[in-house]
């Protein structure tokens, strides 16, 4: 952290910026209670940013930490922020409610977010504007200082003091202008960072309070990209909102001197900026269009990789990269001809806008001789005239930039409101009058859709303490009563009351990316001896004895990188911590074995559990965790609540006997021997931790602008440089020619031509550079996109088990889009600035050869500062990335577990912690934007002297050395121009931060990628006989992790098949990850038929097997392009694979092949889900099979049918099951036992079970 000194200038300067920029009256009395020298230095602390220095030469000798950086102000912070804003949009909503319900609104009128923002912020906007127009005023006294100066020298008989008093008057101008322009883009940079937190927040907050119907047409990735790209699109927005007042004052300020000087002739001026406005207008239109279709097209494009990314391992594991990278390619195609589109239009903006002053400049130069009594354009009258045509360019490149801002921002405005305006979920009634009863439900129907029915004439009331069973068949809509319940589906008809807290286990477990530990607080406090009762209760303590951090692990993006029985009694823990009142079980104990299952049933669950007197309602499809318990069955969405009138009781027990019988166990170690035996990896292993960032692992690739260029093209580039070179060499030269004009009336014709060419040359060169910048662009945006999504597709899955997905969607979403947008524009105004500041630097040392002596010294303190800014900034803009990421990171893992959050009414703790990661956010931009600007403040000092040192050697070379007075008065004119170096500052500035943006897609191209041949489609012919053929097979995750299999060997035959079993953790799916190499192994080797399959085209290998997963992943899409996403089969081929599977009835009522999927598969049950992931192996035709625990998450009459279509249809296939339940290994040939990564047993079943040893004969006696 900093030392004492600096924290006290910290904290001084702070103290001040608050006083400076909030009016609270608290701050008025500390500041009116400082006085003398104190109050001297306050403010000059302030004004002068010396707070900086120590924190950017501590930047500059070595690396910054987070500590380094100074605390946001409390008004800053999120929390405040928040608070604001829900005030604000409260008001604002229902206003526009009350004049909905009195038919006052515009047809499509949605509620404003800019009404709410302003009042939040109404004060500071009104200060930063008076700011901006006091500056504006001050930026147009420099012609008249130029008028002056000229007539001065021009005067033989002017005092000397008189024209010190003008070269003073110049810097006193040019320094105060330099002081309000900061002064204001300080404010403007603030308030655009409050804003972003607060439209980031209330995003969050929305996607958790919206509707079912809301929901449905809302994905998450429809979220994602309102927070990574129109969040971004207002920022800008709102930092540039001030325009729409400084432009116009600009133009009445800019006219008025013109009229001044020109008389009538402003009206030719006038008359072009009137033209101006409807063709601006026209191409803000014809581009609105455009830019918004960009959006869409983008949205779907973001939509999409969220999909791809979290559906990786289904991706790899059936080789559908090629699908998914043709689909994204596809999109970004569409996207970059929208842009391509849009930019085009908005270049014939930037044509009209500059070419506008040199059109004004000769127009108004006719019409001024032809009207004038002398007929003379005297040079004097000609460079005023010109500085202020110059000076018009800047309102006018304000038009121009807000009418690319805001055709990009009125897109995301309207997305916006739209979002904002979509209806919420209710509030659950509490109208129980039986202080007994906690739910209540009376002849209810809950649907996901506004008129859809899901469930029907629900009759359910669950008294405190009471223990319900829910069975039925998949689809049968279980887990929906659990949803309904939990406030997720639509109510629409009869009453639903429920009162008392809530905690859900979903089928499908959720978990935040961050400690087991902090999984199961869930944002409780911790309670040493509750929590260790209930780790043990819910049987983690072996999970937390193997692990060298324990329950301190990282569990990785949705628990990535624990076993699905872990995420499933994680989840339950979670439950139980938070002693709620009513518990909604779906399933919790179908991921974990018999013995596992019956002890957490008994322990937590049952009658004598730690939820005993709990409200439970468990949905299962084991009967025998039912004792004790009152049965519902559901069958198409209708219940009957007394299992004793079903004449189906005794089928019932008979079944769930034979499953007590043949349920597999896991034979548990003694926990102290575990932790014993794990002791030595803790001191001589590094627990693995998931990086924040690639910025962690990589330095920026100094071959950046190489890798960008060869990406555009390099004669698009050299062509854009040249032309763009040329345009101000002319537009230079066109204002020397005018200085160099003489008062003889006779040439004014001919110089009028002349002025015309030099202009005519210098708009054409603008022109043809455009076009070329344009092609650069649009080539860039695909020769980047490519290998970055053939880069991701590549990455070996341990990269997306230990990387948060919001840092590779990042890439995708903001990275590109700085490479598409904002890279671009700031290059482009780096080289217009820097060919202006050469241009300056040329016109002053022409006039005046003495300016050299001043210069150089100028330039060396210039690079000096620079060097200062530059090698502190990147460190600056590296915290700024590494706090950005993790926003999108949790809101897309909070928006998948939106259900889990509202269930436990955990909104404010997971808002809290997304406040917490948008502080730290802010903090990092606030700071970035306060080194730009205590760099700009010292480069504005070393301009405002170039502007004194010009005045006064422009005054010496007239006065002594015969230089026209006219020349020199040029000179001065370039002079106020030197703001173009702070122009040029802040280009640098935003390219260094832009340049990160394609550092980081660079970077993915240096990762260790699979041996994966995207293009390369082979046959699956080259199994011959599919045997299987591993040899002292020993693999780990990573070099620093323990090995996961341990010097493995078996053979399997052609067209056996095998069961694996054993616990938890022991080795199961590592085996099968490796038959697929999703891990290489460590030592050892695998061989299908006979080929090793390193040897073997990746995508060949994976396109030869198939597997059924325990977690069955849908992608949103058709149900063709979720089974047959390469439409190999035809339409019977796959109705018949649906028809095996069962689901052809459903589909047909769905729609048929074409029918839509949602995100995640959401309008289908976990169970129909599995099926349909059967359905896809069964149109693969393949020789291998693989099942892992395919069977865990759905009932026993779902889980036969897959058992009866796998023996039947793949009888001519090896298969390799790893079995759930012992029921499922009859049949098998051979039954593989694992224990601890290594092979414990490898048999016949009945061979084992004459080994009365054997530990398979162990499991089937219990």
């Amino acid at each position: 952290s900093l030392n004492a000194r600096d924290c006290e200038k910290r904290r001084v300067s702070k103290r001040f910026e608050a006083v400076f920029l909030d009016f609270e009256e608290s701050r008025g009395e500390e500041r009116r209670g400082e006085t003398g020298m104190e109050g001297v230095r306050y403010y000059v602390d302030r004004y002068f940013l010396l707070w900086m220095f120590p924190l950017l030469r501590r930047g500059a000798s070595g690396k910054l930490i987070e500590d380094d950086i100074p605390e946001l102000e409390k008004e800053q912070r999120s929390e405040h922020l928040k608070k604001q804003w829900r005030k604000e949009w409260a008001d604002t909503f229902e206003e526009f409610d009350s004049r909905r319900r009195n038919g006052r609104l515009a047809p499509g009128e949605k509620p404003s977010i800019i009404l709410p923002i302003f009042r939040i912020f109404n004060t500071r906007l009104i200060f930063s504007l008076g700011t901006r127009v006091v500056e504006d005023f001050v930026h147009f006294a420099k012609p008249l200082l130029l008028s002056l100066l000229i007539e001065y020298l021009s005067s033989s008989d002017a005092s000397m003091l008189y024209g010190a008093i003008i070269i003073a008057g110049c810097y006193v101008m040019a320094q105060l202008r330099s002081s309000l322009y900061n002064v204001f883009t300080r404010e403007q940079n603030e308030l655009a960072t409050m804003k972003h937190s607060i439209l980031s927040s209330a995003i969050y907050e929305k996607s958790l309070r919206l509707s079912p119907s809301s929901r449905a047409i809302t994905s998450d990735g429809d979220v994602m990209n309102l927070v990574m790209g129109d969040v971004q699109s207002m920022f800008d927005a709102f930092r540039l909102m001030h325009n729409f007042i400084s432009a116009p004052l600009q133009f009445i300020f800019a006219f008025g001197l013109l009229w001044r000087t020109l008389g009538p002739a402003t009206i030719a001026a006038l008359t072009v900026t009137a033209v101006m406005i409807p063709l601006n207008q026209w191409v803000w239109d014809k581009s609105k269009g455009l830019i918004g279709e960009r959006g869409r097209v983008k949205g779907e494009r973001i939509k999409t990789c969220t999909e791809m990314l979290s559906g990786m391992k289904v991706i790899k594991l059936y080789a559908w990269e090629s699908a998914f990278e043709e689909k994204i390619e596809k999109l970004r195609r569409e996207e970059v001809d929208f842009d391509r589109r849009g930019n085009i239009i908005l270049r014939a903006s930037d044509l009209i806008n500059i070419s506008a002053p040199f059109i004004m400049a000769l127009l108004c130069f006719s019409i001024y001789l032809f009207t004038d009594a002398h007929g003379v354009l005297t040079p004097q009258v000609a460079l005023f005239s010109l500085t202020i045509f110059n000076q018009i360019q800047f309102p006018v490149e304000l038009c121009r930039s807000l009418i690319y801002v805001c055709s990009f921002c009125a897109g995301s405005h309207d997305r916006l409101r739209t979002f904002f305006a979509l209806e919420e979920s209710d509030e659950i009634a509490d109208n129980i009058s039986d202080d007994d009863v906690i739910v209540d439900i009376d002849n209810a129907s809950f649907g996901w859709k506004e008129g859809d029915v899901t469930l029907q004439d629900v009759d359910l009331s669950l008294k405190k303490g009471s223990f319900t069973a829910v069975m039925g068949s998949v689809g049968a809509g279980k887990s929906s009563l659990l949803s309904a319940i939990a406030g997720s589906m639509h109510l629409q008809s009869g009453s639903f009351n429920r009162r008392g807290s809530v905690a859900l286990v979903s089928q499908q477990t959720w978990l935040m990316n961050t400690t087991v530990r902090e999984n199961i607080l869930f944002g409780r406090e911790f309670e040493a001896s509750r929590y260790q009762k209930i780790v043990k209760a819910c049987e983690l303590e072996h999970d937390f004895a193997v692990p060298a951090d324990g329950d301190q692990t990282i569990v990785g993006e949705n628990g990535s990188l624990l076993s699905s029985g872990q995420k499933a009694r994680v989840s339950l823990a979670r439950a139980v911590y938070q002693n709620a009142d009513l518990y909604l079980l779906d399933d919790p104990l179908s991921a974990v074995d018999v013995h596992i299952g019956e002890s957490i049933y008994r322990n937590v669950i049952g009658s004598n559990g730690m939820l005993k007197d709990k409200t439970r309602l468990l949905v299962t499809h084991n009967v025998k965790y039912t004792e004790g318990a009152t049965v519902m069955i559901v069958k198409s969405g209708k219940f009957t609540k007394d299992i004793e009138d079903l004449s189906k009781l005794a089928a019932l027990e008979k079944e769930v006997k034979e499953a007590e019988s043949t349920e597999a166990t896991e034979i548990p170690e003694n926990i102290a021997e575990l932790r014993k035996r794990k002791q030595s990896e803790r001191e001589d292993e590094q627990a693995e931790e998931i990086p924040e960032s690639e910025e962690d692992k990589k330095e920026p690739n100094e071959n950046i602008w190489m890798y960008l260029i060869r990406a555009a093209g390099y004669s698009n580039i050299i062509l854009f440089l040249l032309l763009q070179t040329l345009h101000y060499a002319f537009q230079s030269a066109r204002s020397i020619y005018v200085a160099s004009w003489s008062n003889d009336d006779g040439e004014m014709g001919s110089r009028i031509w002349s002025f015309a060419m030099f202009g005519g040359s210098e708009t054409l060169c603008f022109v043809v550079s455009c076009y070329f910048l344009q092609a650069a662009c649009a080539q860039c945006a695909i020769n980047i996109h490519r290998p970055l999504l053939r880069d991701v597709l590549t990455l070996p899955m341990r990269f997306f088990d230990t990387h948060p997905i919001g840092d590779v969607l990042a890439r995708f979403g903001n990275d590109l889009d700085t490479v598409d947008q904002a890279l671009p524009m700031a290059v482009r105004s780096l080289l217009k600035s820097a060919l202006q500041v050469i241009s300056i630097f040329f016109v002053i040392t022409y006039t005046s050869t003495f300016f050299i002596i001043v210069l150089i010294p100028l330039v060396i303190l210039y690079f000096k500062i620079l060097h200062l800014f530059i090698s502190t900034s990147k460190q600056f803009r590296a915290m700024e990335q590494n706090t950005r990421a993790p926003i999108y990171s949790l809101i897309k893992e909070c928006c998948t577990g939106r259900e889990t959050i509202r269930a436990f009414a955990k909104e404010d703790h997971t808002t809290k912690l997304l406040g917490e990661r948008l502080d730290s956010f802010s903090r990092a931009k606030t700071i970035v934007q306060l080194a730009t600007r205590w760099l700009c403040h010292y480069i504005d000092i070393l301009a405002n002297l170039v502007v004194l040192f010009a005045a006064l050697f422009a005054v010496i070379s007239c006065r002594y050395f015969g230089v026209a007075p006219a020349l020199a008065g040029l000179s001065l004119s370039y002079a106020f121009s030197m703001d173009m170096l702070n122009m040029f500052i802040h280009a640098l500035s935003y390219i260094e931060h832009y340049k990160l943006g394609a550092d980081r897609i660079r970077d993915y191209s240096g990762l260790v990628k699979e041996q994966l041949s995207i293009e390369r489609t082979e046959s699956k012919e080259w199994i011959e006989e599919p045997t299987v053929e591993i040899q002292n097979l020993s693999v780990r995750y990573a070099d620093d992790l323990p090995l996961v299999l341990k010097n493995i060997s078996i053979s399997i035959g052609a067209r056996e098949k095998v069961a694996v079993v054993g616990r938890t953790g022991s080795g199961k799916s590592s085996l099968t990850m490796a038959l697929f190499r999703m891990v290489e192994p460590f030592s050892g080797a695998i061989s299908i038929s006979g080929k090793p399959i390193d040897s073997v085209v990746l995508k060949d290998l994976r396109n030869a097997l198939a597997i059924i997963p325990q977690d069955p992943v849908l992608f949103s899409g058709t149900l063709r392009s979720n089974v047959d996403p390469f439409g190999a089969c035809s339409n019977d081929e796959l109705w018949k694979a649906l028809e095996q599977c069962q689901m052809k009835e459903t589909i047909e009522s769905l729609g048929g092949l074409d029918c839509q999927i949602d995100e995640s598969g959401k309008n289908l049950s976990v169970g129909q889900r599995q099926l349909l992931c059967l359905a896809r192996v069964l149109v693969r035709r393949v020789k291998i099979l693989i099942l892992d625990e395919a069977t865990s998450s759905i009932d026993i009459r779902s889980a036969d049918l897959i058992h009866t279509v796998v023996r039947d249809r793949f009888a001519h296939a090896t298969v390799i099951s790893i079995a759930h339940r012992l029921e499922s290994i009859e049949g098998y040939d051979r039954v593989l036992v694992m224990q601890d990564g290594e092979v414990v047993e490898f048999d016949s079943p009945a061979n084992l079970m004459k080994n009365h040893d054997s530990k398979y004969t162990q499991m089937m006696r219990k």
